[in-house]
């Protein structure tokens, strides 16, 4: 009944409302509401906020405390997408992603770097959903993403080749960017090159 509450308020759209009904949880129940799996669309509360059209979507200080109450929903997949995966395909602002890795640093339990990682059903890590959104590329995400892959493994997966269309990895679409530069220093996408 409580997560029918909650779902009600997220289909009206009603953030307010939603955000007092969930804080008058205690942290068990808010736990056991957003991990929950409704049986009818079979998804957790937070991939409910997290895959909302960007006409509406929920603040991302929103996103952050029901994402705080189970930081392990961040890791669990609907439809083989984390929250993180919907963010990014919905066009969700930077400060939304933001909201997300920021939890992840903080917990104990959680690894960004398997955040940033982590493969949808089409092999698509949160960097390449963020680039085959072809005309809606959101730059300060692409950005943001990158400079958070400390190792930089995000710019070297490809996703996989289910579709005849030959895919690259995110490099290649960065190093020839005109209008996407990563990091500090660099003043052209050749300057990327040298890094390598």
């Amino acid at each position: 009944a409580n997560r029918q509450v909650l779902d009600n308020f997220i289909r009206k759209r009603a953030w307010i409302a939603f955000r007092d009904h969930f804080c008058e949880y205690s942290l068990e129940d808010a736990r056991a509401i957003v991990e929950y799996q409704n049986n009818t669309t079979h998804r957790t509360l937070l991939h409910s906020l997290c895959d909302i059209s960007n006409s509406s979507p929920p603040p991302p200080d929103l996103l952050y405390v029901v994402a705080e109450s189970s930081p392990r929903s961040l890791l669990l997949q609907d439809s083989g997408r984390t929250p993180l995966h919907l963010c990014v395909i919905r066009g969700y602002s930077t400060r939304a992603i933001i909201s997300l890795l920021r939890l992840a640093e903080k917990c104990d339990s959680l690894d960004k770097q398997h955040l940033l990682l982590a493969t949808d059903s089409r092999g698509y890590t949160p960097l390449l959903a963020a680039l085959y959104r072809f005309d809606n590329i959101n730059e300060s995400i692409v950005r943001y993403l990158v400079n958070q892959d400390v190792n930089g493994t995000s710019l070297l997966i490809s996703a996989g080749a289910k579709k005849k269309q030959k895919q690259h990895a995110p490099l290649k679409y960065i190093a020839s960017s005109e209008s996407i530069f990563v990091g500090g220093g660099l003043e052209s996408p050749d300057d990327l090159l040298w890094f390598m």
